[in-house]
């Protein structure tokens, strides 16, 4: 059976942060290794009886603690560490209880760890633990620190994707400047810029250009996805992109690049629009 590592945190304090972490980590360690509460339980499941059963099968509860872990009020204003019906309390308290070993994981500052005098009497004993530091501008390197302690309590890796080698070329490549993305713009009418941050790359940003394509079903939009592998293949420039029965949404960056839009992908953004053209013509559209 496999081993599991269970993320403790609160909602209001470190919700983007948790689920960048958990989204990290279950691609390092496989499904059914990390457990975290609104991936990991299904609609129409007791909340509370599958968090105590998943403590249980637990080998190390990770609790993450930000600058509001320890100040979270209620609507009265009273803390919810305070509280007996808080989760966060009682996940901590289940832990104590068991041998789970607890790894508080303390959000870019030292000084965001509570000390003892600060902590209700029951969980004291959280001061003394020994702790790591996960910050954000060293995220790679400590979520990588934290996939080995969790390696030593028993979770298993899978094997690391194969990914491309960055293009010597392309990894040169400015990106646009914002006058000259305006300028492109202004021609591909269709497309938007967006600045977003994926829970896979979490902290860092990426800049891409989008446009969603709309066709009469299903099998249409897939005929128009695969009628693109062959340009992305000859340019050596993929896309992220997805499909939702009718749609297909197009998401542009130079990934060797730092994610950020050069005229590789104005280029590629015209490739598109070609096609696309080409193909509601064949349509009679």
């Amino acid at each position: 059976m496999s081993k599991l590592a269970f993320i403790s945190y609160r909602r209001d304090d470190t919700s983007q942060i948790a689920q960048a972490l958990y989204l990290q980590l279950k691609e390092a360690f496989g499904p059914g290794q990390i457990f975290m509460d609104v991936h990991s339980i299904r609609t129409g499941e007791s909340w509370p009886t599958r968090l105590n059963q998943t403590l249980g099968d637990a080998a190390v509860l990770l609790l993450l603690m930000g600058p509001g872990w320890l100040f979270a009020r209620d609507q009265y204003g009273r803390r919810r560490i305070d509280d007996d019906d808080d989760w966060v309390r009682n996940e901590i308290l289940a832990a104590m209880q068991t041998p789970i070993p607890i790894i508080p994981i303390v959000l870019d500052d030292e000084k965001n760890r509570p000390s003892e005098e600060a902590l209700p009497q029951e969980l004291k004993a959280l001061a003394s633990m020994e702790a790591e530091v996960l910050r954000t501008r060293m995220w790679a390197k400590d979520v990588m620190w934290l996939r080995g302690i969790l390696k030593q309590h028993g979770l298993n890796p899978v094997p690391e994707p194969v990914k491309p080698v960055p293009d010597p070329k392309k990894s040169k490549t400015p990106a646009l400047t914002a006058n000259q993305l305006a300028e492109e713009l202004k021609k591909l009418r269709t497309w938007d810029a967006w600045t977003d941050t994926l829970p896979f790359e979490y902290p860092a940003d990426r800049q891409e250009l989008r446009r969603a394509f709309v066709f009469e079903n299903f099998a249409e939009a897939m005929e128009f996805m695969a009628s693109l592998v062959k340009t992305f293949e000859d340019a050596q420039h993929h896309p992220l992109w997805e499909n939702s029965w009718n749609v297909v949404r197009i998401r542009l960056t130079t990934w060797d690049a730092g994610n950020k839009i050069t005229r590789f992908d104005v280029d590629m953004a015209r490739k598109i629009d070609k096609k696309y053209k080409e193909f509601k013509a064949r349509k009679g559209r």
